[in-house]
């Protein structure tokens, strides 16, 4: 089992960017520590949240823009902290990852190096879900988990 440690106040920043970004998709870095292997579950420690433009500025998909991600990346190392994932919002759709984004995935993250992070405005309320791809052409998503509001 995997989980995500993301705190309510990173949670809410990525609702919030997310939303300022509408009606395109919104992205980012996430700082923090890479998982710890113990008996039982893989653990993501996000710190920090980095929006990075979209360059693609579209509702259906994103790509971060080069100068953005490398003054995030920047931020990120100043920080003590290490890259350990990418996030994105869905503006219209759930927090599953499209055939984009996991085709995406499989160019840039092959050996699932990071975690992936989708934040969902679809609905009453946003919702949270990450995840990690792995190259496999029967089933590329190898792990899928919610990240709960509130927990």
């Amino acid at each position: 089992m995997s989980k995500l440690l993301l705190s309510k106040e990173l949670q809410a920043r990525c609702i919030g960017i997310a939303r300022a970004g509408l009606p395109h998709e919104a992205c980012g870095l996430i700082g923090g520590t890479r998982p710890l292997e113990d008996d039982s579950e893989t653990t993501w420690q996000a710190e920090s949240i980095h929006p990075v433009r979209n360059v693609k500025m579209s509702p259906t998909t994103f790509a971060l823009d080069g100068q953005g991600m490398i003054e995030a990346e920047n931020r990120i190392d100043d920080a003590g902290e290490e890259v350990i994932g990418v996030w994105h919002s869905h503006p219209s759709s759930p927090a599953v990852p499209s055939t984009i984004d996991i085709e995406d995935a499989s160019i840039y993250d092959p050996f699932a190096a990071f975690v992936h992070v989708i934040v969902s405005l679809q609905g009453f309320a946003p919702t949270i879900a990450a995840f990690s791809y792995e190259q496999r052409e029967d089933y590329p998503l190898r792990k899928y988990w919610l990240v709960r509001l509130g927990s």
